[in-house]
């Protein structure tokens, strides 16, 4: 049976250490846009080929609470979503500090849409720069 559960934020890391104790493995964890300054991540867990999946609605930069002390192997979901989207994971075991990827545009994947709207780009080397997600102040890295 695989299902899909909205759970609050504040409960993701309780709700995994739960499915540890269990015997569930973690699969993946996803992030994606969900309206206007949202992100739903996606917490999917597997044990006897049975999927369950949270997903957990956040506030672009809002911290949550890390499951790295349940699955120690998801601080590479957590830190490359902390860097391509921006949400912050308090308690990480391993934490990158934004340098898992080589990135002039800060937050890449949760840029606001260019002032044309959907469709268009932006120049080369000004993509996001004065966006409230990326003020272009990560260019110098």
């Amino acid at each position: 049976m695989n299902r899909c559960e909205d759970i609050a934020s504040a409960t993701i890391a309780e709700t995994a250490k739960r499915l540890a104790v269990e015997g569930y493995r973690i699969v993946q964890i996803s992030c994606m846009k969900a309206g206007e300054g949202r992100l739903d991540l996606i917490y999917s867990f597997d044990r006897a080929y049975e999927l369950s999946s949270y997903k957990v609605n956040v506030a672009s930069g809002e911290s949550i609470e890390s499951v790295t002390a349940s699955y120690p192997g998801a601080y590479l979901y957590e830190n490359e979503i902390g860097e391509l989207f921006g949400v912050k994971f308090e308690g990480l075991s391993v934490d990158f500090k934004g340098t898992l990827y080589d990135s002039i545009v800060h937050t890449p994947f949760n840029l606001l849409p260019p002032s044309g709207g959907l469709g268009t780009t932006q120049p080369s080397g000004t993509q996001g720069a004065g966006t409230p997600d990326n003020t272009g102040a990560e260019a110098a890295r």
